[in-house]
Order: structure tokens, then C-alpha cells, then sequence
């Protein structure tokens, strides 16, 4: 029987690989069929579908415009045999934006044979929107009814 990894230890590799800019292994961590929810997106929750959609979602980003970044106070807490939830801060220092910042997670996820195969994602994306350069594209959006429509009228 093979041996795989824990889901704690999949999870733990997973907010690494993300400190440290390693997008290909980040989405490696997730099956191909992977259901990813992030509940709190703005400017409206986001669906991501597979490793695929993950490596897509993440692989467009700049890994050099956050700097230095660390993992604080991660806790990691076994809620089933194949489920954990994560709470952890990320900082550091942001190109864009020439400050430091943190941002603070909470995930709730499904590993089996070692990898992800369902997660929901809680993640402080004003923080990561605006670290990222985009403050001012994201209060164009949420000014917009149509993007209050879209976020009060989810099926």
C-alpha cells in the first residue's frame, strides 16, 4: 500500500509553496478534478476548477511583487480523517505597493491520497487585491451594481 502524505503535512506544503512563490507545485497539491471554493473573492466568490484551473488561477501572478514573505502562526486542525483546517497569516513586503503587509487565511480542505480534492478558501483578498496594485480596479467593481447583484444573487 503506498505511503502518502498527511492531510496536515499537504496543507502545510501547500501555504509553503505559496510563501514562496512555487505555483507549479502549489496546483501540483490539487487533483485534477479539484472543487476550490474562496467564499470571501471579491468582488464575488471564485470557483476553481482542477490542478488546471488552480495553476491558472495562480500561475499569472508575480511571485517578485510580494517579498519576504513568511507563514505566522499557522494551526493547523484535524477535523476528520481526510479533512484539516488551516488558519495562518502570511507577511511581508509588497513592490506594489511599497509597505508591508499581512494577510490572514483560513482554509477548510479535503485530502486524499495526498492530495486536495476539495477545498474552501478564506482568504483577506482586500488585503491581497490591494498589496497587489489593485485597490483602485477593485472600488471601480464594487461600485458597480451589477457586481452587488451578481455577489447578492449567487445560486
Amino acid at each position: 500500500m503506498p505511503e502518502y502524505p498527511t492531510p496536515a503535512e499537504v496543507v502545510t506544503d501547500l501555504i509553503y509553496s505559496s510563501a514562496v512563490g512555487d505555483f507549479a507545485h502549489f496546483a501540483s497539491l490539487y487533483t485534477e478534478d479539484a472543487a476550490v471554493d474562496v467564499r470571501l473573492f471579491l468582488p464575488s466568490p471564485l470557483r476553481i476548477e482542477g490542478s488546471a484551473g488552480v495553476l491558472a488561477e495562480v500561475g499569472g501572478r508575480d511571485p517578485s511583487n510580494l517579498r519576504n514573505v513568511e507563514v505566522h502562526d499557522l494551526v493547523i486542525h484535524h477535523t476528520g480523517p481526510d479533512e484539516v483546517v488551516a488558519e495562518w497569516e502570511y507577511r511581508g513586503y509588497a513592490r506594489a505597493t511599497g509597505r508591508p503587509y499581512r494577510v490572514h487565511n483560513a482554509i477548510v480542505t479535503t485530502v486524499e491520497n495526498g492530495r486536495i480534492t476539495r477545498s474552501r478558501d478564506y482568504h483577506d483578498t482586500v488585503s491581497v487585491i490591494t498589496n497587489s496594485g489593485g485597490r483602485e480596479q477593485l472600488l471601480a467593481q464594487l461600485a458597480d451594481p451589477a457586481t452587488w447583484a451578481a455577489r447578492v444573487n449567487q445560486d
